[in-house]
């Protein structure tokens, strides 16, 4: 087979049924060659279809029931809002049930050639993600803020950084996991209550450099940057706050840095 003989780990690309097929080929290594998978550095699955749904061809035959199970290695759904193939909504569900990150493109049909997308750029950045960086983690995501927001609000870049000289921030920044966002609650400015909301990106985001290979390889903290809006999905409202000695310690820190001229965050 091609990725027990490739030389090197290896990214799994599908579109349409071809995405289903890396569902069902992980399900049935994971049974037959578990060696294998190790070998798989990641998969991009653009446009999964939906063989339950009302447009799918009568041709390929087999890939029902779809498999739920999560993926064994890290993957990327990719989604449009108009694909004839496959609902958002069920797109969405193919990706929250395989443990992938979902990125909705907009209105771009099936992804294929007749969706004008020419090169696509973007496409490309996603491949490159899963080749060469360090894995992105799978939602749940979280920001934590003072501000009173509603689901379906929409955060963007553009507002004054909660560090340093407090300039319009060019990213908005969250986190997989809750420690992280919680800083963000405790420490952002403003009166209102400390809020940690869940989050969903939509567009392309990566590893947040002034944490990633900072005080500790790779990005433990699992917190990432995008320049392009978050979308609130909901409100984490029981969360474990830090000691408040902590917290007092933390903002003497940053206070120092920015008495020193010292950007806490370089964005």
């Amino acid at each position: 087979m091609a990725v027990a003989d490739a030389e090197h780990e290896v990214v799994l690309v599908g579109h349409s049924t071809g995405a289903l097929l890396v569902a069902f080929w992980a399900e049935h290594a994971a049974r037959e060659w578990p060696a294998l998978l190790p070998r798989v550095r990641g998969a991009l699955l653009v446009a999964p279809s939906d063989p339950d749904g009302p447009a799918y061809p009568s041709g390929p035959e087999g890939f029902t029931p779809v498999p739920q199970a999560p993926l064994p290695f890290p993957s990327i759904v990719v989604a449009s809002t108009n694909d004839e193939y496959v609902t958002s909504d069920r797109a969405h569900a193919f990706a929250a049930s395989w443990g992938s990150r979902f990125v909705d493109i907009g209105a771009a049909g099936h992804i294929n050639g007749a969706s004008g997308l020419g090169d696509w750029q973007e496409g490309w950045a996603l491949l490159e993600e899963l080749r060469h960086g360090e894995a992105l983690a799978p939602p749940p995501y979280y920001h934590g803020t003072r501000a009173a927001l509603s689901v379906g609000d929409a955060l963007v870049p553009g507002f004054a950084s909660n560090y340093g000289q407090q300039k319009p921030a060019r990213w908005v920044y969250f986190s997989a996991t809750i420690d992280a966002a919680a800083w963000g609650a405790e420490l952002a400015q403003g009166e209102g209550p400390e809020r940690i909301y869940l989050v969903e990106p939509t567009g392309l985001f990566q590893h947040d450099p002034n944490l990633t290979n900072a005080r500790f390889p790779g990005n433990p903290t699992k917190s990432y940057r995008t320049g392009d809006a978050l979308r609130v999905v909901g409100e984490l409202t029981d969360w474990q706050r830090h000691a408040p000695e902590q917290v007092h310690a933390m903002r003497a820190h940053l206070a120092a840095l920015k008495q020193r001229g010292i950007e806490a965050l370089e964005d």
